[in-house]
């Protein structure tokens, strides 16, 4: 008798319950730490534009990159005595530019 024997199909085994719900934790898990980590960069990179040290250093590359000497001690809020005038004061700043160009350096 040549008879083929009788395969029955096999049965899929089923994981426990706790195991896929440990499963499916973990990539919940997975997901949020991703969303999060958007998310938190995002506003990470926001706060830390507004310190301090950047600020300064963005100022700095308006105002004194290619400065404007008048419009400098006219936003300066500094007043000029009687023996100073601002043609004086400014005279005064190209002489220091012509030294060498303005740094920035950060003190803290």
């Amino acid at each position: 008798m040549n008879r083929k024997p009788y395969l029955r199909p096999k049965k899929k085994k089923k994981r426990p319950l706790f195991y896929r719900l440990l499963t499916a934790f973990v990539v919940l898990s997975a997901l949020l730490v991703a969303l999060l980590n958007v998310y938190i960069s995002g506003r990470l990179t926001e706060y830390e534009s507004a310190h301090p040290k950047h600020a300064a250093a963005r100022l700095f590359e308006a105002f004194f990159r290619e400065p404007d000497f008048l419009d400098l001690i006219a936003r300066s809020g500094y007043e000029l005595g009687e023996w100073e005038s601002v043609e004086d004061a400014v005279a005064y700043f190209d002489g220091l530019a012509a030294e060498g160009p303005f740094t920035y350096t950060q003190v803290t």
